[in-house]
């Protein structure tokens, strides 16, 4: 087996969940790394990052082990040759206590530079396994002392902090049995199919469904650590980045409807923000395999709109291999924007009853809340992924009345600024 070395040298210390002090529970689904005890309870401490649980049809893993693994960010990463292997770093691992939960806090002073970007953002996989088998899931962090007050938030909630207050942490549940995972980021009653129609929670809980492997990788990383709190570079099985892309993948990003009397501009600034999935193959089959958070660089607009519109835009894929091979796994990871707003299709009418009437010369700019989540919003050759572009100054929706019409939104309790959808109708 061919394994990718690199110097092995430990960057620094790493604050980890605290242990309680006795004798370590062992259970009978427990880990078979031992480089860290069972504690009797997950302790959320200050600069909680990744919080959860682990279980077996349903029932507690304790002792589970759970690695986190953070990528270089966007800019070194887009920057990596050709057959290069990727920077990659074990940042935390710890064991699941005697109920299953975990809570992973992360010291972002601790990190090497590259690993963080310059708002802050870090992106991460988080890997959970019981002794027979494992599991992962990606997803992008972000801590900035001027953003969050040194919290760790989703990245994809960064814009919101202003009108908001982001929870702490991203929570994720795995079940190692059904593959079946939660993820706070992608909450199923904001997730919508590829028509903007909200997915039942069967449908939603399907989308996230991640591939459960027989152990391997996890152990090869756990190895290779100098100790349990450590920031320690991957020196075997790291991936590769490779000359492979798929260009021009359709990211389905927002729904505009507008009317004759209150036509719809849509706007994409430089900068805005896009989360969208990653496909990821541990085994034998490519899987959506959790999400990261996105800077495109170009911008769009489109005005004058009626109707209703699913915009897309054009997005670049980048293809990471595993050079160890099976039970390790090879990615397909968003690399860069295309074109913005390259396209639309028809869809039907958006319809809700939460409305207020407004006349000639009245506006509205629809930059607040948190945009729907499309569960197979770009069309990889292997598997759709998601696709979610929060709202901000950064993407609107911008009304102009020019006689009357109804604004409407989709949760009367959280009224037009907070609802995840907002239209025009007659």
């Amino acid at each position: 087996m061919y394994f990718a070395k690199r110097s092995h040298i430990l960057v620094g210390a790493l604050a980890l969940v605290a242990v309680v002090a006795g004798t370590s529970t062992t259970a009978a689904a427990g880990s078979a790394s031992t480089s860290v005890p069972v504690a009797a309870s997950a302790t959320v401490a200050d600069g909680m990052a990744v919080k959860g649980s682990v279980t077996r049809s349903g029932k507690a893993v304790a002792g589970a082990d759970v690695l986190v693994v953070a990528w270089p960010e966007s800019k070194v990463l887009e920057a990596l040759p050709d057959d290069t292997a990727v920077p990659m770093y074990t940042v935390a691992n710890i064991k699941t206590d005697i109920e299953g939960n975990y809570a992973v806090p992360l010291d972002v002073s601790a990190l090497p530079p590259d690993l963080v970007s310059e708002e802050g953002q870090v992106d991460v996989d988080v890997m959970v396994a019981d002794k027979t088998s494992q599991m992962q899931r990606s997803v992008s962090l972000a801590s900035a002392p001027t953003l969050t007050g040194g919290r760790w938030i989703a990245a994809m909630d960064a814009e919101a902090v202003s009108s908001g207050d982001p929870a702490e942490g991203v929570a994720m549940t795995f079940d190692l049995d059904t593959g079946a995972v939660t993820d706070s980021t992608m909450p199923w009653t904001e997730q919508v199919d590829d028509q903007g129609v909200e997915l039942t929670e069967a449908a939603a809980t399907e989308a996230l469904r991640s591939e459960v492997t027989a152990r391997e990788s996890i152990d090869t990383w756990l190895a290779g650590r100098a100790s349990a709190a450590s920031v320690t570079p991957l020196d075997e099985c790291a991936a590769h980045a490779t000359g492979t892309y798929q260009g021009n993948r359709r990211e389905n990003f927002i729904i505009a409807r507008g009317v004759v009397n209150a036509k719809v501009t849509v706007d994409q600034n430089s900068n805005s923000k896009h989360t969208v999935g990653i496909a990821v193959k541990p085994s034998t089959q490519w899987k959506a395999g959790g999400t990261v958070t996105k800077t495109w660089s170009n911008s769009a607009q489109q005005g004058g709109v009626t109707g209703t519109r699913k915009y897309y835009d054009h997005v670049r894929y980048r293809f990471y291999n595993n050079p160890c091979g099976l039970g390790y796994t090879d990615y397909w990871r968003p690399n860069n924007d295309q074109e913005l707003l390259a396209g639309y299709v028809l869809v039907d009418a958006l319809n809700y009853n939460n409305c207020s009437t407004h006349g000639n010369e009245h506006t509205y700019t629809k930059e607040d809340g948190k945009n729907t989540t499309y569960s197979t919003g770009v069309d990889l050759e292997q598997v759709d992924v998601s696709a979610q572009s929060g709202w901000g100054t950064k993407t609107q929706l911008r009304w102009k009345w020019t006689g009357t019409a109804k604004l409407c939104w989709s949760s009367a309790a959280a009224g037009p600024n907070g609802s995840a959808r907002v239209i025009t109708k007659p």
